[in-house]
């Protein structure tokens, strides 16, 4: 959104359209022109460069803090992405299996209060003295 009235900067901008600046960023340097603000950098990895464009022209009415620069190039990035889904995955097949055995244990301990011997898929079941005084014995 466009002030109505012309501030210094405005009219800096307009006398000085092809104006280049830049400054350090953490793992390279930004510069910016045309309304424009490049990254060139080195991936903290492995090394090979990172550019970046972003388009600033549109922020001319306030802070053009847009995020951070990218620290990792593309194929490390998605390296990264994938290594922490695999651990995701086992932290999910973990958390899955704890919940299976809490289920198990209250369930086996909800029907040893009433007398009923535990479930188990593909184990045979001990009849208690219990299920036998309330069921008999079948």
């Amino acid at each position: 959104m466009r002030k109505p009235y012309a501030t210094r900067a405005d009219q800096w901008r307009r006398e000085h359209p092809n104006a280049l600046r830049q400054w350090p960023a953490k793992y390279g340097t930004v510069s910016q022109f045309w309304g424009f603000r490049v990254y060139c950098g080195r991936c903290k990895d492995c090394g090979s460069p990172v550019t970046t464009r972003r388009n600033v022209s549109a922020h001319n009415w306030g802070e053009t803090r847009i995020g951070r620069w990218p620290a990792l190039c593309a194929e490390c990035r998605e390296a990264k992405r994938r290594h922490y889904r695999e651990l995701d995955s086992d932290r999910a097949r973990k958390r899955m299996a704890e919940r299976r055995r809490w289920d198990r244990y209250v369930r086996d301990g909800d029907r040893a209060e009433h007398g009923l011997p535990s479930v188990r898929q593909g184990v045979k079941a001990e009849v208690n003295d219990a299920y036998v005084k309330r069921f008999g014995n079948k």
